[in-house]
């Protein structure tokens, strides 16, 4: 997937340099041929982020070239895990954030974006954050436009709300000892701790801080989802999912579960209409997943015949992709690992290199990264075969990639440098 541009004519490198904005140095942008280097038939460049928990920190690797160029210190929520939120730097790079206790930590994603084509870059740390000492950060969002990020924190019973661009800090009351941070438009959502049998949802209008109204959901809220386009809002209950009109700032209808168990995780991206739902049930275990269809109120169960599927994103065995459109499962019992296509739902299982392996997935889901102790192996789907494997530190317990959206033409250098 080396898409790599050569600019003969000097002229037209200042002539494409001057109407994009971008000058490219066409012999920076060649790599040589290395001898001793495998011949890959679909390689892919981007980022492998390999994070260990016990040790707060990540080593970083370019899916290419194989090798570690970072290391970071950083730390995040195991049910929380890393979010995209919006573009930074001239909105140039996306921004990934995660949080753990106190500590906020945002980096960019090593990707240039312009838009028509893309540079791959060394990734870099954003902000640090230290909050209050005795901050407890949980669920968060992002808005709609990618400029605000908000994190529950559960002891104090606030919410955070940060800019992307600069770090700017907001705290909001009106939260609980386990609530929600749905940025919604102009408005936040919080809700009831999820073990008190409460039923609340506070709509808090961002401008004033204040609670504008207060609606009746179910208990045991755990899990949202915000959809731009209608202005709607997406709660996980026990008894079902509630969809609030923030239009009209009421409880527009409620989505009943029609199997056993819940979801206490709706994950999606704010561009598309399509939000999976970890199934949760009595066994910890499922043969299948939920499909939130956001756009038409309908809730749709998807069956892996034989499966054993997680509900909790902690263990890592759940990936969407960048795009939004393919949803990736690692088996908890079995060495496989289902791909489907949310439009379609149409389910592919591909071989995995152990049974509960973390899975990590490229921007349109062709290619899917899995961990198996210390290797984490590139499958690509089209052959369902492995093509590479990096080796990662000891303890390195979930993954991460970050690659480029499909078709845009994209230019890397063996310092991964601009």
């Amino acid at each position: 997937m080396k898409k790599i541009k050569r600019y003969f004519l000097p002229m037209l490198i200042l002539l494409v340099g001057f109407l994009s904005h971008c000058a490219v140095d066409p012999e920076d942008d060649i790599l040589a041929p290395e001898t001793n280097k495998p011949t890959i038939a679909h390689p892919i460049h981007g980022w492998l982020w390999a994070f260990d928990g016990d040790a707060a920190s990540c080593q970083v690797f370019h899916t290419e070239d194989l090798k570690q160029w970072k290391t970071f210190s950083m730390d995040m929520h195991p049910m929380m895990r890393v979010f995209e939120a919006g573009l930074i730097n001239a909105n140039l790079n996306h921004s990934l954030w995660m949080a753990k206790g106190n500590q906020v930590y945002a980096f960019t994603d090593g990707i240039l974006d312009h838009g028509d084509h893309g540079h791959i870059v060394l990734p870099v740390v954003h902000k640090t954050l230290t909050l209050s000492e005795n901050a407890n950060l949980v669920h968060h969002s992002r808005a709609y436009n990618g400029q605000q990020v908000a994190f529950a924190d559960d002891a104090q019973q606030k919410i955070v709300i940060i800019n992307v661009q600069d770090g700017a800090v907001t705290t909001l009351e009106h939260g609980s000892a386990h609530s929600a941070a749905l940025l919604a438009g102009d408005y936040l959502i919080t809700t009831a701790a999820t073990s008190t049998g409460e039923k609340w949802a506070k709509l808090i209008y961002l401008a004033s801080g204040e609670v504008e109204t207060t609606v009746e959901i179910g208990a045991g809220a755990h899990g949202d989802a915000y959809y731009q386009p209608a202005n709607t809002a997406f709660i996980a209950c026990d008894d079902g999912i509630y969809v609030l009109d923030m239009n009209l700032k009421q409880l527009k209808k409620k989505i009943s579960y029609s199997a056993a168990g819940r979801t206490n995780f709706l994950y999606h991206v704010p561009s598309e209409p399509l939000a999976v739902g970890l199934h949760k049930n009595d066994s910890g275990a499922s043969d299948k997943f939920m499909l939130l269809d956001l756009a038409n109120e309908t809730l749709d169960y998807i069956t892996i015949p034989n499966a054993q599927l997680d509900w909790n994103i902690s263990s890592g065995l759940f990936a969407l992709a960048r795009e939004g459109r393919v949803a990736v499962f690692s088996d908890k019992s079995k060495t496989k690992i289902y791909r489907v296509e949310l439009e379609t739902k149409a389910v592919t299982t591909l071989d995995a290199p152990a049974a509960a392996a973390p899975v990590a997935v490229s921007y349109d889901g062709t290619h899917i990264w899995a961990l198996a102790g210390q290797t984490v192996s590139r499958i690509y789907v089209p052959d369902n075969k492995i093509e590479d494997t990096i080796t990662v530190p000891t303890g390195t317990d979930w993954i991460w990639v970050t690659t480029y959206k499909s078709g845009a033409e994209l230019f890397d250098n063996d310092k991964h440098e601009f």
